[in-house]
């Protein structure tokens, strides 16, 4: 749910700089060209526009799923199903603390 809210907001933000940024040209709001301009140059909206494009591109890079598009295995996902079916009959989950230990030879 989190990521959904995220992606509202970046796609939010993504609009409203395509659509304000003076120092961008867009071809259907992707953008084309970016004119080199210095930040001492800049005006005050430009350079808003330049934060608001770098956090939406951050915000892209942190929330997209890498695992987009891609599929499952078979022998992966029967054996999801089973662990799915295991849990919901009653079986049991180790805690973290618990798996740790395991792993740990403890």
């Amino acid at each position: 749910m989190r990521n959904v809210a995220a992606a509202r907001c970046v796609g939010l933000i993504a609009d409203r700089a395509a659509r304000c940024c003076p120092f961008r040209t867009t071809n259907g709001g992707r953008p084309m060209e970016t004119k080199e301009v210095k930040v001492a140059e800049m005006t005050a909206e430009q350079l808003k526009m330049l934060i608001r494009e770098t956090v939406r591109e951050t915000l892209q890079d942190l929330f997209e799923d890498p695992d987009l598009g891609l599929e499952l295995r078979p022998e992966f996902a029967e054996r999801l199903r089973q662990s799915v079916a295991y849990v919901a009959s009653g079986g049991d989950l180790l805690s973290l603390e618990e798996l740790t230990q395991s792993l740990a030879g403890e």
